[in-house]
């Protein structure tokens, strides 16, 4: 029995002895030095009164004292050397004023003077580099610039650079590639192009590139390795392929592969590639004919694992 959270063996899908306890759903994890960063719906968690947001220790499952007590949801965490930064739908944390988006230290969990002040729900951060975090989300204003649903932040000053690929929708997800980013979201135009679902944008421009798989509906989660892109959602087709909830897209060409991974469910809301697993989360019952509810691994070739 675990509520909300387990750590698993990666080989035998055995859960550990690891058990926070969480009472609510646990929305986003990152992983940092000796603890894993939670956020969720919970108000407990590893044995202590915890609103939406905690680090638990990774050995004993026990919350920390850091406890930035946020006063609405939390959907992104990333974390940049002594600095966590979150993103969601909070108004106030560590006592502090700030709108979605706020930077916290990672010992006293105190709010930093850092304050894009986004108008709008942040849905997903990731930092690239020294200076750089993509934002994304429904705001149409951040650091005091027009940006829709996307913008780029010095992870120092807290000012949005020019890079602006201006989606005409809000954007989930953002996920970096090296030279690129990919994003995704109900938007159908994006980087100057015609782009739906899902988009790959240039890091210096803010254009998208020719990669356009074309998906018929939500992307919710993506797993590069090479000169693949594994992409999890509820479409149906993507690719130029009539293809289920999940896909390999070739990163050069945009076109599916030609094997066919059946499941029988809903959608796939997370892909992870670590060495040579692909693991997915999802809202499903059978993966390639066998049972598996909610959570499976492959390999590259997308061939089922035990």
């Amino acid at each position: 029995t675990r509520n909300y959270l387990a750590a698993l063996d990666v080989n035998t899908g055995n859960a550990t002895s690891w058990d926070p306890n969480s009472d609510s759903p646990i929305e986003k994890l990152a992983v940092h030095g000796t603890n894993i960063y939670a956020a969720g719906s919970f108000t407990n968690i590893g044995g202590q009164a915890r609103n939406r947001l905690a680090a638990i220790d990774a050995s004993s499952g026990n919350a920390t004292s850091w406890n930035p007590n946020p006063n609405n949801g939390v959907n992104a965490i990333a974390i940049d050397g002594s600095t966590v930064f979150v993103g969601g739908y909070f108004t106030n944390i560590s006592g502090q004023p700030r709108n979605k988006l706020a930077a916290l230290d990672i010992s006293t969990a105190a709010a930093t003077a850092w304050n894009p002040n986004p108008n709008g729900d942040v849905t997903d951060l990731v930092i690239d580099g020294a200076s750089t975090m993509y934002v994304a989300g429904s705001f149409t204003n951040i650091s005091g610039q027009a940006r829709n649903g996307i913008a780029a932040i010095n992870i120092n000053t807290g000012s949005a650079s020019s890079w602006n690929p201006n989606p005409n929708a809000s954007v989930d997800r953002v996920y970096d590639n090296g030279g690129t980013v990919y994003i995704t979201g109900p938007f159908n135009i994006v980087g100057g192009q015609s782009r739906s679902w899902l988009a790959e944008i240039d890091k210096t421009t803010g254009i998208a590139t020719t990669w356009d798989p074309r998906p018929n509906y939500e992307i919710k989660g993506i797993g590069t390795i090479g000169s693949l892109i594994y992409v999890g959602g509820s479409f149906q087709v993507i690719g130029g392929r009539m293809q289920k909830m999940l896909a390999a897209i070739n990163a050069s060409t945009g076109v599916a592969t030609s094997w066919d991974f059946k499941l029988s469910g809903n959608d796939i809301k997370s892909v992870l590639v670590s060495g040579s697993n692909v693991f997915m989360v999802g809202d499903f019952r059978n993966a390639n004919y066998q049972v598996r509810s909610g959570f499976f691994r492959m390999d590259l070739s997308g061939n089922l694992l035990p």
